[in-house]
């Protein structure tokens, strides 16, 4: 991997990261609820959503953060050659990156890393969590990430039961955004018409040792956009409610991906995943 120092934001309350050739933009807020979100050019895509985490026995991590250290982004690449040729006989990947090192000003202080990707055709992000100043492990039973879009939006959605036991193999049925369910769970990838000349894909890559999710739709609020969340799936014999991953020292989530483009064909030609699969075999290996 390459990789080319391009800005410096220290101590920025906004965070902004774009693709390498400037059709994608991620920003994420610091100050006050930590939040982010995802434009194309000058159509936005993800408005403002929350980030997060609430933690059994714990305050919810979302708010009340400062940076520590610089924040600097930075160019990335990957180059290879399938094994079994697919979609390319060759790929080269780039993005520009960053990670928010973020410690909460008061209480214990907890710490939580943000490492923020953007490709051209997509962004990516994943949550570090560090171990607490108290005995015993920390068990999270939801996570506060959410995917906010226009109430215009359409979306293709294979829609299951809350009881997160489902095969993942359903129907997807286009739907527009404000008839989503707020009872049931949706499975992943979650495709969003944005209009007909933008298309988010929601979905997820690298899961190890963490809770998979589905997307479900909160209660709206008077800021006029559909609010989808993750909705983490809860360990063996815990309630829907309940403890989805503990950890004692350290966990990293799974990326939370949204693929974005102007035409949802393409999305099967996107190696952004393939890419997060094979960057977490190469550090096992």
């Amino acid at each position: 991997m390459l990789a080319m120092w391009v800005a410096d934001v220290t101590q920025a309350a906004d965070i902004v990261v774009t693709s390498p050739d400037g059709s994608l933009k991620m920003t994420m807020q610091t100050e006050g609820r930590l939040t982010y979100s995802l434009s194309m050019g000058d159509v936005q895509l993800i408005a403002p959503s929350p980030m997060g985490f609430e933690l059994k026995d714990e305050a919810p991590m979302a708010d009340g953060f400062e940076l520590v250290g610089p924040t600097v982004v930075k160019a990335g690449s990957d180059h290879w050659r399938p094994v079994v040729k697919n979609r390319h006989e060759e790929v080269s990947l780039a993005w520009n990156e960053t990670t928010l090192c973020l410690v909460e000003r008061g209480g214990d202080g907890r710490r939580m890393d943000v490492e923020v990707r953007v490709y051209d055709g997509g962004a990516a992000f994943r949550y570090t969590l560090y171990g607490a100043p108290r005995i015993g492990d920390r068990k999270i039973t939801r996570e506060l990430t959410s995917f906010n879009i226009a109430p215009t939006s359409s979306a293709w959605a294979a829609i299951y039961n809350p009881d997160y036991t489902s095969s993942q193999e359903s129907h997807f049925w286009k739907t527009s955004a404000t008839e989503l369910s707020k009872e049931r769970v949706m499975g992943l990838p979650f495709l969003v018409e944005i209009d007909k000349s933008h298309y988010v894909a929601i979905t997820e890559a690298c899961i190890n040792d963490f809770a998979s999710f589905y997307i479900g739709r909160n209660e709206d609020t008077d800021d006029g956009y559909i609010h989808l969340s993750t909705r983490l799936s809860p360990l063996p014999g815990e309630p829907a409610d309940g403890v989805k991953t503990c950890f004692d020292e350290q966990t990293t989530s799974p990326w939370r991906l949204v693929l974005a483009n102007d035409n949802p064909g393409r999305f099967i030609e996107s190696e952004i995943i393939q890419g997060h699969i094979l960057d977490w075999l190469w550090v096992r290996i």
